[in-house]
């Protein structure tokens, strides 16, 4: 950022002038009006020369720093801009590799993103269904800690940019999103499992309280876990069924 100076030496040169031309009138004016008169005029001329630079210099010096602050807040806007661009890349990329990670352990598996439900006020991220049942998933791309109990409404999230920010526990979001779901798809609870992706750039302080059917991992650990559930051998559903749900899940993807 270009510094801007209102003073200047120029100014120092003006105002030594005036001093010097006042000091000459003084000391002439009983000896010599005319000689004094004249260093008088020469002084008011600078003073009035300083006073009308000052003036240009102080009304460039706002001009610059209206110029400045509109420029610090376009960029302030473009950074925030980008931060959320960056942070949509990060979320899409983290989605899509949970996709792969499913497609790996269970092939036939299918998806269906950004589902709205309860007249488009609740919406997840990833339903995913597959022969195990039906799968809840909330990605977050976070740097950062997560802090908190998994029983708790609310978690910390420590960013290193940021500082503490409040996170809605996703866990109990679907929960609730899961109630919906079983009274839509007509499901017991049994074939629902819910989970909670992270990025590789968090850290997860505490699995404490995770409720039972509920996950909560980073990215490269979300691979053992399908694979703990393809494990399962109590919960099925056939091709008939799992069309059915397909059927009802469809008109609620967001276009």
């Amino acid at each position: 950022m270009k510094k801007n100076i209102i003073f200047k030496v120029v100014d120092l040169v003006l105002y030594f002038n005036v001093l010097l031309f006042l000091e000459i009138g003084i000391q002439t004016f009983k000896q010599n009006l005319f000689i004094s008169f004249g260093s008088f005029t020469i002084m008011l001329l600078n003073l009035v020369y300083a006073i009308y630079m000052s003036q240009k210099q102080l009304k460039s010096y706002q001009a610059n720093f209206k110029k400045l602050e509109i420029e610090s807040q376009v960029e302030a806007k473009i950074k925030e801009e980008t931060d959320l661009e960056l942070d949509y890349i990060r979320k899409t990329l983290l989605d899509k590799r949970v996709e792969v990670e499913v497609k790996n352990v269970f092939p036939k598996s299918k998806f269906f993103r950004n589902v709205s439900l309860k007249n488009n006020s609740q919406k997840l991220d990833l339903i995913v269904i597959f022969e195990k049942g039906v799968l809840i998933v909330e990605t977050i791309n976070l740097t950062g800690r997560i802090k908190g109990t998994w029983q708790e409404e609310n978690l910390t999230a420590l960013k290193p940019d940021k500082g503490p920010l409040s996170l809605v526990n996703p866990l109990i979001k679907n929960a609730d999103l899961q109630q919906l779901l079983e009274n839509l798809l007509s499901l017991d609870s049994k074939y629902f499992k819910s989970i909670v992706v992270f990025g590789n750039n968090t850290i997860i302080e505490s699995f404490i309280n995770i409720t039972r059917g509920s996950f909560v991992c980073t990215i490269d650990y979300l691979a053992k876990i399908l694979n703990k559930l393809k494990r399962k051998p109590k919960v099925f559903l056939d091709d008939q069924k799992l069309s059915q749900i397909s059927k009802k899940l469809l008109p609620l993807v967001e276009k």
